[in-house]
């Protein structure tokens, strides 16, 4: 039975995934006077920032200084806050979560600090969820399953009571790891793209409490 719902943030709750590339172009630009493109991000999208851009680095053939990279990201990321949105259906589905019962937390790869500024922009409280795990517990990044086995285990449940709500080929592959059942939402890759999940839906909407409450690991 599941008991738990755990939601992804980049790309699930907020959509946030063009203000991490802006950011992380302008870094680029502003660091090593190099011209990156959107798309050259999307195969490291929800793999924490330090893959994110390390991965980008590795693509044009330049050694980056990580640590600080990250932090331009972020402050570049901070300074775009205005520009970010829930994703439809996010407010009701939370709520309709919690007054079924059921326990509801995040597991991000983004920074606390970073979560934190994200969500408040939105429009959405730290006290609306039962547990937060960022990055900054995490030695691993997406899709090693550490982010989503720290989640259950602060969560005291098995896996097995747990759905993960997903964006990412990397976080559906966590979700997997770490035997916990995995919705993926097409917000920001194709249903082919996330074709490993156990069940596809295209916005929260179709994720019902009735639907939740029928799966079975």
């Amino acid at each position: 039975m599941i008991r738990a719902v755990i939601m992804d943030v980049d790309g699930v709750i907020i959509d946030t995934e063009e203000a991490n590339a802006v950011a992380s172009m302008q870094m680029f630009r502003e660091l090593y006077g190099l011209e990156v493109k959107p798309e050259d991000f999307v195969p490291f999208v929800g793999t924490g920032s330090a893959r994110y851009v390390q991965g980008v680095a590795e693509k044009y053939g330049i050694d980056i200084d990580v640590n600080k990279a990250t932090k331009r990201r972020e402050e570049n990321f901070i300074k775009n806050l205005n520009k970010l949105r829930l994703f439809p259906g996010v407010k009701d589905f939370i709520k309709e979560v919690k007054q079924a019962g059921l326990i509801i937390a995040v597991a991000t790869s983004s920074d606390h600090r970073k979560f934190q500024a994200a969500s408040r922009q939105a429009g959405l409280l730290e006290k609306e969820f039962d547990v937060i795990v960022t990055g900054d517990k995490a030695k691993h990044t997406k899709p090693h399953p550490e982010i989503y086995l720290t989640t259950v285990r602060e969560l005291g449940l098995k896996p097995s009571n747990c759905l993960v709500i997903e964006d990412a080929i990397t976080g559906v592959e966590a979700a997997n790891r770490a035997g916990i059942f995995c919705v993926a939402v097409t917000n920001t890759f194709s249903e082919k793209a996330l074709s490993k999940a156990d069940l596809i839906i295209s916005n929260l909407n179709e994720l019902d409490i009735e639907r939740i409450r029928k799966i079975r690991n």
